[in-house]
C-alpha cells in the first residue's frame, strides 16, 4: 500500500499530547478529539458506558476508580491495563479511545502504527471502525485487527446484510515479538482489504449495508468469553500507539 496513490490525508494523530475525555454526547463541551467511553449517551454517562467485556473497566482520569490508563512519552500513547478491582465486579482497568463525535469517514485507507500484545494469554487489543449510527451490526463493524493472545490476527467485517451478526473473517499469523507494526484497512464500496506493514494480507467483499461513515476505536481489554482468562500471574499489560493516519479514497 502506497498512500501516495490515495486521496488527501483527512486525519492525523501523533500523540504528542492526548486530547481525550468522557464526552457523553456530541454536544459535550469541551468536546475532546478522543472519547474515552464506549457506550451510553446519557448526561451524566451511565456507569455501564465504560464497559465492554465481563472483566475490564474502561477508565480515564474522571471516573474515580483508579489512575489514568493513558500515558504519553517519546514512544507515543500507551494504554495500560492493570489488574485491580473495578466497579461491577470487573477485575481489570484499561482504556479505550474513539472518535465517535469528532471524526468519521466513508471509505478510504485507515492506518494505526502500534505495538500490541498478540501472544499474551487472555489479552484482547483491538483496532476497529464503527458506523456513526444504527443498531449493531447494521452498517457494519471492521476489526483491523483484533488479537486474543493466541498468536493470530483476526481481521473481521461484521454485517447485517445477510443475517444478524454475519461476519467475514481473515485470520493471519502474528509475530509474537513485541514491536511496532502498521495495521491498515482499505475500505471501498466493493472490497475491504487488510494490510500489515502496508502489505496486503487478506480481503473480502464489502457488505451491502456498509453505507455510513465509520469512526475509529482503539482499545486494550483483558479477559472475556473469546480471549479467555489470563494467567493469575499476569498483573499488567500495555498497548503502545505511535500514530494514526487516514486518507480519503481517490
Amino acid at each position: 500500500m502506497d498512500p501516495s496513490t490515495l486521496g488527501k490525508e483527512t486525519f492525523k494523530e501523533t500523540f504528542a499530547k492526548l486530547d481525550a475525555g468522557p464526552d457523553a454526547t456530541a454536544a459535550s463541551r469541551p468536546l475532546h478529539r478522543w472519547r474515552t467511553i464506549l457506550k451510553g449517551e446519557q448526561t451524566p454517562p451511565s456507569p455501564y458506558s465504560r464497559t465492554m467485556t465481563s472483566t475490564t473497566w474502561l477508565g480515564d482520569t474522571t471516573d474515580g476508580n483508579g489512575p489514568t490508563p493513558f500515558t504519553i512519552d517519546a514512544k507515543g500513547l500507551t494504554i495500560n491495563a492493570t489488574k485491580q478491582g473495578q466497579p461491577f465486579g470487573r477485575s481489570w482497568r484499561s482504556g479505550i479511545l474513539n472518535t465517535k463525535f469528532t471524526f468519521s469517514q466513508l471509505y478510504g485507507y485507515f492506518e494505526v502504527n502500534a505495538d500490541i500484545p498478540t501472544c499474551e494469554k487472555g489479552t484482547w487489543p483491538g483496532i476497529w471502525l464503527m458506523p456513526t449510527s444504527g443498531a449493531w451490526p447494521l452498517h457494519g463493524e471492521i476489526d483491523w485487527p483484533e488479537a486474543v493472545g493466541n498468536g493470530h490476527y483476526y481481521w473481521t467485517a461484521h454485517s447485517a446484510a445477510s443475517g444478524k451478526g454475519t461476519q467475514v473473517q481473515v485470520v493471519t499469523p502474528a509475530d509474537c515479538t513485541r514491536g511496532f507494526h502498521r495495521y491498515g484497512v482499505l475500505w471501498g464500496p466493493e472490497t475491504i482489504a487488510y494490510y500489515l506493514d502496508r502489505k496486503l494480507v487478506g480481503q473480502a467483499p464489502t457488505p451491502a449495508d456498509y453505507t455510513l461513515p465509520m469512526y475509529l476505536l482503539i482499545d486494550l481489554n483483558v479477559g472475556g468469553s473469546w480471549p479467555g482468562w489470563p494467567d493469575h500471574s499476569l498483573t499488567s499489560e500495555k498497548m503502545v500507539v505511535r500514530g494514526v493516519d487516514v486518507w480519503a479514497a481517490r
